[in-house]
């Protein structure tokens, strides 16, 4: 989707959004942002601190952690705009001091729900601190991971406006983040970010033509992608359970090798991004 200006009237609520080259803000109040006018969500990488199977509760606050309390809620919405229930949404975050749980039973600032009959979700949490990746930190930010039945996967991140680092965020600053950067207000004594939910595509349509263009091959050196058409700027790679096991990021061309002894023998998923294309690949080793 190709970043626009735009101002959207008749909207209860709405605050005209006007998105600046590189790094942009969307304004909302209190009240449920309507959607953006069912513009899609755009996509995020999964990056490396995803857990499969976090347990099913909305209130991811952990006693005697520190942290400044969040509420971040919203809308799911579907193809034709209309609120979209029994959607799963997987949420996870990092602590007040920058670290994720990866390891531990308690699945710590992780979180999974189904939006209502109404298709809202609601998660009571902690600001995610940031952290250091590489010379640079990254933004304070919330992962998700929304799946429904005959729906393309949406994973995504939430950023929020004012964080000082992302302008310098490879990913928070990218024109395809604009909508997905969100104001804080303070509500009855507490921090709160709406983040209404636009699902994008079908499953076999959304990335038909991305998945023609990819060929996976074995060779003696390891597992070969190749893209003919587009450059892939990440690989994800993903076992059965659903847990990521490889990320190779700032890929940027059309062929690159996962050598032999990177991953152990058996099947898994490649999650392959082509500017702003995903596809999903199965695949042996």
């Amino acid at each position: 989707m190709k970043r626009r200006n735009f101002i959207q009237n008749g909207f209860k609520g709405f605050v005209a959004v006007t998105l600046l080259p590189k790094v942009g803000y969307s304004f909302l109040t209190d009240e449920i942002f309507n959607g953006g006018g069912c513009i899609p969500t755009t996509a995020d990488i999964l990056g490396p601190f995803y857990r499969a199977n976090a347990p099913f509760r909305s209130d991811l606050q952990i006693v005697g952690e520190p942290g400044t309390p969040l509420i971040y809620k919203g809308t799911v919405y579907d193809l034709d705009c209309n609120p979209l229930p029994n959607a799963l949404i997987e949420v996870w975050q990092a602590n007040d001091a920058g670290a994720y749980d990866n390891s531990s039973p308690e699945y710590k600032y992780r979180g999974s729900q189904y939006s209502d009959a109404l298709g809202q979700y609601e998660f009571t949490s902690i600001h995610a601190g940031q952290y250091l990746n590489g010379s640079q930190y990254r933004p304070s930010h919330i992962h998700f991971r929304v799946t429904a039945p005959g729906i393309a996967e949406l994973i995504t991140q939430l950023y929020f406006f004012g964080d000082p680092y992302i302008a310098a965020d490879p990913w928070a600053s990218d024109p395809d983040a604009a909508l997905r950067i969100v104001h804080i207000n303070n509500v009855d004594g507490i921090d709160t970010a709406i983040f209404d939910i636009n699902i994008t595509g079908h499953v076999g349509t959304a990335n038909e033509d991305a998945d023609m263009n990819i060929e996976i091959k074995q060779t003696y050196g390891g597992i070969v992608f190749t893209s003919p058409m587009a450059k892939m700027d990440l690989i994800e790679v993903i076992d059965l359970s659903g847990r990521l096991v490889k990320g190779y990021y700032d890929i940027h061309s059309k062929e690159f090798t996962i050598g032999t002894g990177e991953l152990s023998q058996g099947t898994y998923f490649a999650r392959i991004q082509l500017g702003k294309k995903i596809t999903v690949h199965k695949f042996q080793n």
